[in-house]
């Protein structure tokens, strides 16, 4: 039973309605491509400043 912590408050993810579930799901995605977006801009500056 996994938690998430918002404004110091523990949430039970299993209890979230299905909505929040979504909402969580597309910031975990949209996490996961800030990641890979700065890790292509890190190699293209890698790659300038040679």
């Amino acid at each position: 039973m996994p938690t998430i912590k918002i404004n110091n408050q523990d949430y039970d993810t299993d209890t979230l309605p299905d909505a929040a579930k979504q909402q969580l799901q597309m910031l975990a995605l949209t996490d996961a491509e800030i990641k890979r977006v700065q890790t292509q801009l890190a190699i293209g500056q890698t790659a300038q400043n040679a």
